[in-house]
């Protein structure tokens, strides 16, 4: 009976202090989770729009779009990055022709049609437009701001051609959005963006980007191959970039919207 009680006092003693010794372990397990940002939201949509953020430079490439019926348009595509604007300048044999430039900073577009002259600045719902009747937005082609624009939360996981990858619900912070949430799904080896759900404002998905090629340059995760399925408007675009100049410097006058004409 003796050793029995002492077994209980020595249990009644212990309990409190696997207490105390458990909430002192809490803020250390806290804090690790804190010093490893690789999985929080933000620090995936950092690596996801370095990925899509091309660095000062020229890039070559060409944009196909496979319209219904059967009758596809090609695109010559050049693309001249620096002092944080992008300039694109798509042209076809059939004479269709679009330059547009892009703030990144202020997220100001403008484009501009050389046939019939005439200047367009992409404000509100008209950033939402489709480029040159292509699946692709004048939104999409910024190329960066998901961490800037959006609240994201991880959903979970998925395998994307075979890829691991995270799965991201994101929700836009600014007015006038068409897309009223993507789905992202992030390669969990580098972070590189490998498909994006658009989702209108009732939740229904209406088109899918996919983006199949990734270039490694100077240590960096070039994007340069997208896919765009437009179910909306029956339309599939591909966009992909064969060359990249990086370095190459331009006259910083084409960057401004009153230059355009002539530009590239």
């Amino acid at each position: 009976m003796t050793r029995y009680l002492i077994f209980a006092a020595r249990r009644r003693a212990f309990f409190p202090l696997f207490l105390l010794c458990c909430m002192a372990l809490a803020p250390l397990s806290l804090s690790a989770e804190e010093k490893n940002p690789g999985d929080s939201p933000g620090d995936i949509l950092s690596r996801v729009d370095g990925a899509l953020h091309y660095p000062d430079g020229q890039l070559d490439g060409r944009m196909i779009r496979f319209n219904p019926g059967g009758r596809n348009t090609v695109f010559d595509v050049r693309l001249a990055a620096g002092l944080d604007k992008m300039l694109y300048k798509f042209s076809s044999e059939r004479g269709d022709e679009l330059l547009l430039l892009i703030n990144l900073k202020e997220e100001d577009i403008w484009a501009y049609n050389p046939v019939i002259k005439k200047l367009y600045n992409k404000r509100g719902i008209g950033r939402f437009d489709p480029v040159l009747r292509s699946g692709f937005s004048f939104i999409d082609l910024i190329n960066s701001g998901f961490k800037k624009n959006y609240y994201a939360k991880i959903t979970g996981n998925a395998l994307i051609d075979g890829a691991d990858c995270i799965k991201l619900e994101l929700k836009p912070e600014f007015k006038d959005s068409v897309y009223g949430l993507l789905t992202l799904y992030a390669r969990r080896q580098d972070y590189a963006l490998l498909k994006v759900d658009f989702h209108d404002t009732s939740g229904a998905l209406y088109k899918t980007m996919s983006i199949s090629r990734t270039l490694d340059k100077n240590d960096k995760i070039l994007s340069i191959k997208y896919r765009m399925f437009d179910d909306k408007n029956e339309t599939i675009a591909i966009l992909e970039f064969f060359s990249i100049d990086v370095g190459k410097k331009f006259n910083k006058r084409i960057f401004r919207h009153e230059n355009m004409e002539g530009a590239l």
